[in-house]
């Protein structure tokens, strides 16, 4: 006999399949998310990342251009928080690389109480985290590849390395990934919310009898780090204070506020990256 989670897995698959079309996992209800062992925190052991500050992207690890790189070892639970950057550069966005891998990498669930293409809470109709049909800017995902959440959950047992890929392979969008560790139980708040209508309960992939996706993973060298060391001139208008981000995306309980910086009128600032060392980067604006 199947059980019962197995069963409501299977449907899951087969309607998500229909609603999506490419999708290759599971996306079941969130209280059928495996428990895997959490027997060290995931932490990062080298890399070239900026360093989180007040008012940036969620995330303890940073990867604003492309080339920045972490690399995560550990046995448990990490989220990568996504910020499309449409307004940047639009068009076709070329994934992050998951290179390097040790042992066990999963894609376990997706959530953060929006899905990125659900309507921008008291925007314009046509926007959504994606882009805007007014502007003409917007966003779109290699072909195959599910629509992405603002925070998507992966489980490490053994080590990988996360490369941002911003703008290369041919594509064109700018985006902003946030790396956090955290624990199972930090997974379902961000899957279930706190029952509030404007709260897009999440998706899991890694359930009793069906395991989650292993991660697309490739041998290739991570291309160079470019932006770091340019400063790209003032000019890029920011968003309107009421278009910026607010509602349900933000959880408290992982710092995922969903804001970037607004940095200096030149449009550039010193900030640390891994290893401590200090480079001019272009300032990040939110959506």
């Amino acid at each position: 006999m199947f059980k019962k989670s197995q069963v409501r897995a299977a449907v899951a698959l087969a309607l998500g399949a229909l609603a999506i079309g490419t999708s290759p996992a599971v996306a079941a209800d969130p209280e059928d998310l495996v428990h895997r062992p959490e027997e060290s925190e995931v932490t990062a052991v080298s890399g070239n990342w900026i360093e989180h500050q007040p008012g940036y992207l969620g995330g303890q690890w940073l990867l604003f251009h492309r080339g920045e790189n972490v690399t995560l070892t550990g046995t448990g639970y990490f989220q990568i928080r996504w910020e499309i950057e449409y307004w940047v550069h639009d068009g076709l966005v070329s994934m992050p690389t998951y290179t390097d891998q040790d042992g066990t990498f999963l894609h376990v669930a997706s959530g953060g109480g929006v899905r990125m293409d659900d309507p921008y809470p008291g925007g314009e109709e046509g926007r959504t985290r994606m882009g805007r049909e007014s502007t003409g800017e917007y966003t779109t995902l290699p072909e195959d590849e599910p629509m992405l959440w603002i925070q998507e959950y992966y489980y490490l047992d053994g080590s990988i390395t996360i490369t941002n890929q911003e703008r290369t392979n041919g594509g064109t969008a700018a985006y902003n990934l946030g790396v956090t560790p955290v624990d199972y139980d930090t997974v379902m708040s961000g899957l279930v919310g706190d029952g509030s209508a404007s709260f897009h309960r999440g998706v899991a992939h890694d359930v009793e009898g069906v395991e989650g996706p292993e991660e697309e993973t490739s041998s290739t060298a991570a291309p160079a780090s470019e932006e770091p060391v340019t400063v790209e001139p003032a000019g890029e208008a920011e968003p309107a204070a009421g278009d910026r981000e607010e509602g349900g995306a933000d959880l408290a309980e992982t710092g995922s506020d969903g804001s970037t910086p607004v940095l200096a009128a030149a449009a550039a600032a010193f900030v640390v990256v891994g290893g401590g060392t200090l480079l001019w980067v272009r300032g990040r604006r939110r959506a």
